[in-house]
Formats: C-alpha cells, sequence, structure tokens
C-alpha cells in the first residue's frame, strides 16, 4: 500500500469517528452513550431478533463495540433504549392491541414475556395463573434433567402446549428461569386500555398542539406530551389516592413552587397551566439526569429517589438502574414509566391516532379573558352574566371543586374565561373599564400557551373573602 493510500484510510477513518462523536454532541447531555451502553444488555426477550434497520454497529475508540439503537443515531427527539424492548411490547399490548374486556397474562419479572390475554369472565383469570404456575414447575423439572428439553416435551401428551410455553423463555440461559417465573407474586395481570387510549386521545384533541408548542419552546421533544397519557388518559378531574390531581398527575409538593393552589384555584386541574410546570420540571430533570429514560422516569419517581437509585448502583442508563437495584423504591410502576410513554407514541402512530382526530369547531381554548373586578361566586357569574354554570365550569378549568359549587368566590383579579366574542357584553355587565392592561402583557388575544392560567400568582386565602 501506498503512502497516499494509507493517508486516505486514516483521514476516512477519523472521518467516521467525528461523524459519530458529533451525533452524540447533537443529543443533549451525552444522552446517546447513556442508552448505547444499555443497549448492550440482552435482560428482555427480542433485543437480539428485532429488524437489523434498528440497529447499527459502532466501533468507539474508547469503548467495546456496541448496539446502539438507529433512532438515536439519527438524532430521534425520545429513544428506545435497549434492555427495556420487552417491556415496551408489553405496554404496546395493553394500549394498542386489547380493550378494556381483555386481560394479558404475563411475567413479572421479564414484562416481555407475555403467557395469554383472555377475554373477562369470572374466574378465568384466575383458572389461567393456577393452569400456568404447574406448567412452569414441570418444565423447570424438564429442563434441569433432560439433555434435550424441548424433544422429551414434544413426547408428552400436552408436548404442543408446553413447547410453546418453553419457547417463550428460550432466549433466558438462565437454569433458574422457569422455577422464579413460577413463584407466587412473579405472574401478573394487566387489562387491555385500547379503547380507553382512543378516547383519551378525542379528550386531548384541542389541547395538543398547544402542549407540543409549548415543549418546543422549552426546547423538549413534543412527544413527551404524551405522558398525560401514561399518567391520567388525559382525565382532567384524575385524583390519585395519594392526592395527585390533573392530567399531569402533580403531588401538592411538587406543584406548588410552580402553581397556584389555593381554596379557590388548583392550577393542577387545567391542561395547560400544567403542562408549563411539567416542561420545568422534566427540563429540570434531564439536565440533571442527562437522558431522557431517566428524567421521564424521574417525573413518576422523583428526582432525589433516582439520584439516590444512580448513586447506589453507578448506573447510567434506566436499563442498568432496573437490573441492578433491587430496592423496594423502585417498583414495577417506575420501572415501566418510561416504557409505557415509548409504547403510547408507538401505538399513536401504528393507530393513527393524532390523524384521526375529528375536528373540533369550539373548544376550551377558544375565549376571552376578563379580569374580575371584585371576587364572584360562580352561581353569581351564571345568573350576571346569562352564562350557564357547566360552560362556565369548563372554560375555567383551575377552579376548585369549592368555587364549582359555589362554597367560595372566584377571586377579583382572575382572568375569567368567557367565549370568544362575549368579551364587550361581559365587560359591560360585569362594569369593567379597560383602563389597565392584563397582567403580563397578556392581551385577549393572546394565544393560550403565554396566558397564566389563573393570572392571580400572588392570589393567597386571604385575597379569598
Amino acid at each position: 500500500m501506498t503512502k497516499w493510500a494509507r493517508t486516505l484510510l486514516l483521514v476516512a477513518g477519523l472521518a467516521v469517528v467525528l461523524g459519530w462523536k458529533a451525533t452524540l454532541s447533537y443529543r443533549d447531555h451525552g444522552a446517546a452513550r447513556a442508552e448505547a451502553g444499555a443497549a448492550g444488555c440482552a435482560s428482555e426477550p427480542g433485543d437480539d431478533d428485532r429488524p437489523a434497520e434498528i440497529l447499527t454497529r459502532v466501533d468507539n475508540a474508547d469503548e467495546p463495540l456496541m448496539l446502539v439503537p438507529a433512532s438515536v443515531l439519527a438524532g430521534a427527539s425520545l429513544p428506545s433504549p435497549g434492555g427495556i424492548e420487552g417491556r415496551i411490547r408489553l405496554w404496546e399490548a395493553v394500549f394498542g392491541e386489547y380493550d378494556n374486556n381483555y386481560i394479558i397474562i404475563f411475567n413479572r419479572e421479564r414484562p416481555g414475556v407475555i403467557y395469554d390475554a383472555i377475554f373477562d369472565l369470572p374466574g378465568r383469570k384466575q383458572a389461567v395463573i393456577t393452569r400456568l404456575r404447574p406448567m412452569l414447575k414441570t418444565l423447570d423439572q424438564i429442563s434441569r434433567k433432560s439433555a434435550d428439553p424441548l424433544a422429551e416435551i414434544n413426547e408428552r401428551p400436552d408436548g404442543p402446549e408446553l413447547a410453546a410455553l418453553y419457547q417463550k423463555f428460550a432466549y433466558l440461559h438462565n437454569p433458574e428461569k422457569f422455577a422464579r417465573a413460577a413463584l407466587p407474586g412473579h405472574i401478573g395481570s394487566l387489562r387491555g386500555r385500547k379503547n380507553e387510549l382512543i378516547q383519551a386521545y378525542q379528550l386531548a384533541a384541542p389541547y395538543l398542539p398547544v402542549m407540543e408548542e409549548m415543549f418546543r419552546d422549552q426546547g423538549l421533544p413534543p412527544d413527551l406530551t404524551r405522558l398525560v397519557f401514561v399518567e391520567s388518559m388525559f382525565d382532567r378531574r384524575a385524583r390519585s389516592s395519594a392526592g395527585a390531581v390533573g392530567v399531569w398527575q402533580f403531588l401538592p409538593s411538587a406543584a406548588r413552587p410552580y402553581l397556584v393552589m389555593t381554596t379557590a384555584i388548583d392550577e393542577r386541574r387545567d391542561p395547560i397551566a400544567a403542562t408549563r410546570a411539567a416542561a420545568y420540571i422534566l427540563k429540570r430533570d434531564h439536565q440533571r439526569l442527562k437522558t431522557w429514560p431517566l428524567a421521564v422516569t424521574a417525573y413518576n419517581a422523583g428526582t432525589a429517589r433516582m439520584i439516590k437509585a444512580m448513586n447506589r448502583t453507578g448506573a447510567d442508563s434506566l436499563a442498568q438502574l432496573i437490573n441492578e437495584y433491587d430496592y423496594r423504591d423502585i417498583g414495577f410502576s417506575v420501572e415501566n414509566f418510561y416504557a409505557k410513554l415509548i409504547a403510547v407514541i408507538r401505538v399513536e402512530k401504528k393507530l393513527g391516532l393524532k390523524n384521526q382526530l375529528s375536528p373540533v369547531a369550539a373548544t376550551p381554548l377558544d375565549y376571552d379573558l376578563v379580569s374580575l373586578p371584585r371576587a364572584y361566586t360562580l352561581n353569581q357569574l351564571s345568573r350576571e352574566l346569562g352564562m350557564s354554570t357547566t360552560i362556565l365550569v369548563s372554560m375555567n378549568p383551575a377552579w376548585t371543586d369549592a368555587v364549582e359549587n359555589s362554597w367560595t368566590a372566584a377571586p377579583k383579579g382572575y382572568l375569567l374565561r368567557v367565549p370568544k366574542g362575549s368579551i364587550e357584553l361581559v365587560k359591560a355587565t360585569l362594569g369593567i373599564i379597560d383602563t389597565a392592561p392584563l397582567p403580563g402583557g397578556v392581551t385577549a388575544g393572546s394565544p393560550p400557551a403565554l396566558i397564566p392560567t389563573s393570572s392571580v400568582l400572588e392570589v393567597r386565602g386571604t385575597d379569598l373573602k
């Protein structure tokens, strides 16, 4: 080989390395390195048999040869890291394949192992689990004693059924795999939610474009807005047993730094105000944790808990954290939170949910704003404005139950939302004279993403009298 040929080869090799490093730099905060490390973790079924175009080999001078999802190299907004693909497939089945009259039976330790999906009839789930456990124990005995387990299985009267179950674990080489699968608590069940997800997209139709724009303005992937389906199926009145409220399921302690919470106003109930707060929290956690899988999981688990788990394990990827962290404070819900998000995004594309959203002529975001000159109860507003309480409540979702039931008044200075085009009539009725601009430079024509939903950021209990 001539000197010039060797030089050209060296330059070409350097260009490949630099091009790869540039791709990593494009994905903020080193996320690609963490997901690349996770891609080598064969902790879930199917990581090795995915289509060839999904995996790309990268030769890094500083690290051994790795399998990197092609979506990472392409700068995709949210990666699907290796090591959790089985979990994602489980939730794709939950959200995209089965309605809520079906129950999915699966392996809780290896969620990608789905045993069955059955129509929900009284006692049927327990019957399936009762039959499944002895089958797993039989496979455990055969696999430990036989040199050719599959051949022995096929000679049995129940061979076809046992063989199908045996193949679900073929990717695992742990001799304890069947014994562990048969343990109490290792067989789980989930109800299908496909019909719920389709209905939730209809509820979210007026809000999603505004929410996506708010996330883009913060430099965040708009796909993150789909967390509202994971959290609440876009139920604006959702309230958990722990006190989390709204489509983003904010706990009071998490919400107070960013949202108004008084006896009259609870901005956790307002999808737009809560989206603003969620964007801030997700952006902050991504800056701290460096990857979207970890940052999104922190939204569910809490940032402090995630940092503690990462410090204990030395993990820098979600798959590594799940595999190595054995403490109870990171349970099934936390481990599967990011997988649920990716599953929802995939199902949305598979079912074309975004394209099927029916156009809405008038939405809760088509409104004018009026600053209340004094405190009003809902019944007083309804009487004086000649508007139904239903319309006023739907347009002002941050109101608490106390306001909706006229036990407490909406405070002076609250930016009341009224149907678009009615502002002059409302002003005349309430005796409002336009002498001062709305707070923060907001005007009646301001886009919803720019409007502070309650616009009484300093209102406290003393202002509600």
